[in-house]
């Protein structure tokens, strides 16, 4: 699959497409909210797996280990 069919499957809600969101070594970014002491989830994050690198919550990587619940 490529990154921009990852991209529309995350955008429609498919949750059963392996991405990085659905990764147990990303960590999504946040961003403050216009209402004081709280904070937006956006679209970036970062995998700390085997170092820290920029992701997209749609990107996928060689390391990839589905989160389980």
């Amino acid at each position: 699959m490529t990154k921009s069919e990852r991209k529309w499957a995350w955008l429609s809600g498919k949750k059963d497409v392996d991405m990085c969101v659905y990764c147990k070594h990303f960590h999504p970014h946040y961003v403050p909210s216009p209402k004081i002491g709280e904070y937006i989830e956006v679209d970036s994050g970062h995998c700390c797996h085997p170092r820290p690198k920029l992701r997209m919550k749609y990107d996928l990587c060689e390391h990839f280990e589905r989160k389980t619940k």
